[in-house]
């Protein structure tokens, strides 16, 4: 691995400001950045050793919760520089989940690749995929990618999978990640930033990876935001982390208010209501 490769990952890492992306649709836990097979050209428009033929399927349990378990279902063809998949992936139960069903396509070569990716989207308790509830209320994300070799074995890309989106907000949000990627002969480092997106901030991440035969074990480190946090903003639900004191102040079994809008935590006496309890000990996020 060069020095101007390494160079490049430090400073990308210091441009960042917060956490990586979140749980996928199509691919399964990988690291960021151009990946192999279909499920890498559906999921971020990132194509890279695409193989004549592929069928892939798997299933992953997103942060150990049943209520975030995807059921994936890809095929991929490649001839010569040109390269088409299709998909169809079910995240969660039928109150909360949905369904996925992408395309796409692009051009694929050594010393780069471009492609494009469509996405159709479908709450599940809304009933059976279907043209006609999708045309109701089902959502779409069209998006793009691309990577550029840049010699020494680095690789640099920018993926944005929801350039457009119609319907619904997507409940994983996808913003424009940049990226450098070096290494080779089972090894590999990276880095990534995320551009900040209205009522949110960006990310950054750096990872690394190293292989022996079929098995490979990888890893990433996210920035300053927690993976909890974005998993709860994601979804609208009030969090406040980085919590300094909080498992002195508070114990099992007490009742607490949380402010997510000013990140405080207040303890109530467990016989007054939450409505009109007077505040006890208050602890910050930092």
């Amino acid at each position: 691995m060069s020095a101007p490769c390494v160079g490049a990952l430090v400073l990308l890492w210091g441009a960042g400001v917060v956490g990586p992306a979140l749980a996928q649709s199509f691919a399964p836990p990988e690291g960021a950045g151009p990946g192999s097979g279909a499920s890498a050209l559906l999921e971020r428009a990132l194509p890279c050793g695409m193989p004549a033929m592929a069928v892939e399927a798997g299933t992953t349990r997103w942060f150990g919760l049943e209520a975030l378990e995807t059921r994936t279902l890809a095929a991929g063809l490649r001839v010569k520089s040109f390269a088409v998949a299709t998909g169809v992936a079910q995240t969660g139960d039928g109150a909360d989940g949905w369904t996925s069903l992408a395309l796409a396509c692009g051009s694929v070569g050594g010393s780069g690749a471009l492609a494009l990716r469509v996405e159709a989207r479908q709450e599940r308790r809304d009933g059976p995929f279907g043209a006609s509830v999708l045309a109701r209320d089902g959502a779409c994300d069209v998006g793009a990618g691309g990577w550029l070799a840049l010699g020494g074995a680095c690789r640099a890309w920018a993926s944005a999978t929801q350039l457009w989106t119609r319907g619904p907000a997507p409940p994983l949000a996808r913003p424009l990640q940049f990226g450098l990627r070096a290494g080779a002969d089972g090894a590999a480092l990276w880095a990534a930033v995320e551009a900040p997106r209205p009522g949110g901030d960006g990310g950054r991440l750096v990872g690394g990876a190293c292989a022996a035969g079929p098995l490979e074990l990888w890893c990433e480190a996210a920035g300053m935001m927690p993976q909890l946090d974005r998993v709860a903003r994601e979804y609208g639900v009030p969090a406040v982390v980085n919590v300094a004191g909080v498992t002195r102040v508070i114990r099992t079994g007490d009742r607490v208010r949380v402010d997510g809008d000013r990140g405080v935590i207040e303890r109530l006496p467990s016989e007054t209501p939450c409505a009109s309890a007077t505040p006890g000990p208050v602890v910050s996020a930092l």
